[in-house]
């Protein structure tokens, strides 16, 4: 003879509540063991090359600047991706590396190689600047404000490189954290 659910929830209900009693202080211990934080730290295997090259097209960036940039840092160990930008007067390349790797070797190894390319760069190219994306023992672009630009349709280039500089500089006030204007909306961290 066989009892269904809702049989033996009746027949026995002191087996029931036992049961859901000691789910319950289950899910409370879990729940307490959970380690979570806020905002946690955590470093990122991922540094970027910016070159600005000005006056160039992005036709000009890609072929003078990005795809030798790209190329000497090939060779690179524990490289998962490699994604190149080039826009209009800049070059920006994203290295990706495998998770378990030690990114401050693979860093320095990156700036050496750019700097041996650095003779295949056109001249009139800025020096390039290696930034690792996020490092939790040094202040780091991680402990920067948060900022979103938005670029309208009819927006001068001029003023849009000034609201840029002055969010980026943290000109917006934290206590309203939001412009005016249709340029930015930015984000400070507590």
């Amino acid at each position: 003879m066989t009892m269904n659910l809702s049989e033996l929830s009746v027949k026995r209900p002191t087996l029931v509540v036992v049961v859901f009693t000691v789910l319950a202080f289950l899910g409370i211990l879990s729940y307490r063991s959970l380690k979570y934080e806020l905002i946690p730290e955590f470093s990122s295997p991922v540094f970027t090359v910016v070159t600005a090259y000005p006056g160039a097209g992005s036709v000009e960036v890609e072929n003078s600047v990005s795809k030798p940039i790209e190329e000497a840092l090939a060779g690179l160990p524990n490289i998962d991706v490699i994604r190149a930008i080039s826009q209009e007067g800049v070059s920006i390349v994203m290295v990706t590396l495998q998770i378990n790797a030690d990114v401050d070797p693979i860093v320095n190894e990156a700036v050496r190689k750019i700097q041996a390319a650095r003779s295949q760069l056109p001249p009139q190219a800025l020096e390039p600047t290696v930034t690792k994306i996020c490092d939790k023992r040094r202040d780091s672009v991680a402990r920067e404000p948060v900022c979103r630009v938005e670029h309208g349709v009819h927006y001068p280039a001029g003023r849009f490189a000034d609201h840029y500089r002055r969010c980026r500089l943290g000109a917006f006030r934290p206590d309203t954290g939001r412009n005016t204007g249709n340029v930015c909306h930015a984000l400070f961290p507590a």
